[in-house]
Protein backbone atom coordinates (compact mmCIF):
# COMPACT_ATOMS: atom_id res chain seq x y z
CA UNK A 1 0.00 0.00 0.00
CA UNK A 2 1.40 3.38 -1.02
CA UNK A 3 1.76 6.00 1.69
CA UNK A 4 0.86 9.65 1.13
CA UNK A 5 2.06 12.74 2.95
CA UNK A 6 -1.52 13.32 4.11
CA UNK A 7 -2.98 11.50 6.05
CA UNK A 8 -0.21 8.91 6.50
CA UNK A 9 2.50 11.29 7.75
CA UNK A 10 0.53 14.43 8.62
CA UNK A 11 -2.89 14.06 10.21
CA UNK A 12 -5.13 15.50 12.94
CA UNK A 13 -3.25 18.78 13.16
CA UNK A 14 -4.48 22.11 14.38
CA UNK A 15 -2.68 24.57 12.15
CA UNK A 16 -0.80 27.17 14.16
CA UNK A 17 -1.22 30.44 12.26
CA UNK A 18 -0.73 34.16 12.71
CA UNK A 19 -1.44 37.13 10.44
CA UNK A 20 1.42 39.14 8.90
CA UNK A 21 0.80 42.03 11.32
CA UNK A 22 1.80 39.80 14.27
CA UNK A 23 5.19 40.34 15.84
CA UNK A 24 8.11 38.00 16.39
CA UNK A 25 7.22 37.94 20.09
CA UNK A 26 3.67 36.85 19.22
CA UNK A 27 5.11 34.00 17.17
CA UNK A 28 7.58 32.96 19.87
CA UNK A 29 4.88 32.93 22.54
CA UNK A 30 2.47 30.97 20.38
CA UNK A 31 5.12 28.39 19.52
CA UNK A 32 5.99 28.02 23.21
CA UNK A 33 2.33 27.75 24.25
CA UNK A 34 1.54 25.15 21.58
CA UNK A 35 4.86 23.27 21.90
CA UNK A 36 5.63 23.62 18.18
CA UNK A 37 8.64 24.85 16.25
CA UNK A 38 6.93 26.88 13.55
CA UNK A 39 4.02 29.16 12.76
CA UNK A 40 2.30 29.58 9.41
CA UNK A 41 1.77 33.19 8.36
CA UNK A 42 -1.67 33.39 6.79
CA UNK A 43 -3.57 36.28 5.26
CA UNK A 44 -7.20 35.86 4.17
CA UNK A 45 -6.80 32.08 4.15
CA UNK A 46 -3.68 32.23 1.97
CA UNK A 47 -0.24 31.08 3.10
CA UNK A 48 2.22 33.95 2.81
CA UNK A 49 5.10 32.58 4.85
CA UNK A 50 6.44 30.47 7.66
CA UNK A 51 8.39 31.44 10.79
CA UNK A 52 10.40 28.89 12.75
CA UNK A 53 12.21 28.83 16.06
CA UNK A 54 15.45 29.07 14.07
CA UNK A 55 14.19 32.26 12.41
CA UNK A 56 13.52 33.77 15.84
CA UNK A 57 16.95 32.71 17.09
CA UNK A 58 18.88 33.91 14.04
CA UNK A 59 16.93 36.94 12.88
CA UNK A 60 15.78 38.34 16.21
CA UNK A 61 18.13 37.19 18.96
CA UNK A 62 21.20 36.81 16.74
CA UNK A 63 20.76 40.21 15.15
CA UNK A 64 19.72 41.96 18.39
CA UNK A 65 16.35 43.01 17.00
CA UNK A 66 13.35 44.00 19.09
CA UNK A 67 10.87 41.11 19.04
CA UNK A 68 7.99 43.46 19.89
CA UNK A 69 8.69 45.74 16.94
CA UNK A 70 9.59 43.16 14.30
CA UNK A 71 6.65 41.95 12.25
CA UNK A 72 6.56 38.49 10.74
CA UNK A 73 7.13 39.50 7.09
CA UNK A 74 10.53 40.85 8.18
CA UNK A 75 11.74 37.44 9.40
CA UNK A 76 9.58 34.82 7.67
CA UNK A 77 10.38 32.63 4.72
CA UNK A 78 7.99 34.11 2.17
CA UNK A 79 6.04 31.88 -0.22
CA UNK A 80 7.40 28.63 1.20
CA UNK A 81 7.66 25.49 -0.88
CA UNK A 82 4.66 23.22 -0.30
CA UNK A 83 3.97 19.57 -0.97
CA UNK A 84 0.73 18.14 -2.32
CA UNK A 85 -1.10 15.87 0.09
CA UNK A 86 -1.10 12.99 -2.40
CA UNK A 87 2.66 12.91 -2.88
CA UNK A 88 4.62 10.09 -1.28
CA UNK A 89 6.61 10.86 1.87
CA UNK A 90 9.91 10.49 -0.01
CA UNK A 91 8.93 13.38 -2.26
CA UNK A 92 8.40 15.59 0.78
CA UNK A 93 11.72 14.53 2.30
CA UNK A 94 13.53 15.28 -0.95
CA UNK A 95 12.01 18.77 -1.05
CA UNK A 96 13.15 19.36 2.51
CA UNK A 97 16.65 18.12 1.78
CA UNK A 98 16.97 20.07 -1.47
CA UNK A 99 15.63 23.26 0.09
CA UNK A 100 17.54 22.91 3.35
CA UNK A 101 14.48 23.22 5.59
CA UNK A 102 12.69 21.09 8.18
CA UNK A 103 9.11 22.33 7.86
CA UNK A 104 6.96 21.77 4.78
CA UNK A 105 3.36 22.95 4.42
CA UNK A 106 1.01 20.33 2.99
CA UNK A 107 -1.69 21.46 0.60
CA UNK A 108 -4.80 19.92 -0.84
CA UNK A 109 -6.48 21.69 -3.75
CA UNK A 110 -4.61 24.90 -2.90
CA UNK A 111 -5.59 24.85 0.78
CA UNK A 112 -3.10 24.21 3.59
CA UNK A 113 -4.16 21.05 5.46
CA UNK A 114 -1.07 20.39 7.54
CA UNK A 115 2.58 20.96 8.18
CA UNK A 116 5.13 18.18 7.77
CA UNK A 117 8.12 18.35 10.07
CA UNK A 118 11.25 16.33 9.40
CA UNK A 119 10.70 14.31 12.59
CA UNK A 120 7.26 13.18 11.34
CA UNK A 121 8.77 10.70 8.91
CA UNK A 122 9.50 7.11 9.85
CA UNK A 123 12.98 5.66 10.09
CA UNK A 124 12.57 3.62 6.90
CA UNK A 125 11.90 6.79 4.89
CA UNK A 126 14.85 8.55 6.53
CA UNK A 127 17.12 5.58 5.77
CA UNK A 128 15.98 5.56 2.15
CA UNK A 129 16.80 9.26 1.85
CA UNK A 130 20.24 8.70 3.37
CA UNK A 131 20.84 5.85 0.93
CA UNK A 132 19.89 8.12 -2.00
CA UNK A 133 22.26 10.80 -0.71
CA UNK A 134 25.14 8.33 -0.43
CA UNK A 135 24.49 7.09 -3.98
CA UNK A 136 24.64 10.65 -5.31
CA UNK A 137 27.83 11.33 -3.36
CA UNK A 138 29.47 8.22 -4.81
CA UNK A 139 28.44 9.18 -8.35
CA UNK A 140 30.24 12.53 -8.20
Amino acid sequence: MRRHVYPDVVHNQDLICLPPKATARDAARLMADKHVSSVLVMEKGHLTGIVTVRDIARRIVGEGRNADRTHLPEIMTADPVCVDCNEPPMSALRKMRDGGFRHLPVEQAGEIVGLAVRSDFNSEEEQCLQFEESLWENMR
